[in-house]
């Protein structure tokens, strides 16, 4: 014997979709040295990754003394 299920899909409505768009810069952003060499990025003190080069992120992004 065989048993099938069948199960109804809605696409979300996008219209009530929540969308938040926020403009890294000097305000906002840092960068935080590893002793590894790398950096740990920062917005608004929330950890956004760790990366191995400021290069093309911003013409300056602050580097935060860690002493």
């Amino acid at each position: 014997s065989y048993l099938i299920t069948f199960e109804s899909y809605t696409l979300p409505d996008l219209s009530k979709t929540a969308t938040e768009f926020f403009q890294l810069n000097t305000d906002n952003i840092y960068a935080v040295p590893k002793e590894d060499g790398t950096f740990d990025l920062y917005f608004k003190d929330c950890f956004l990754d760790n990366i191995t080069s400021l290069e093309g992120l911003l013409p300056e992004v602050p580097i935060q003394d860690t002493q």
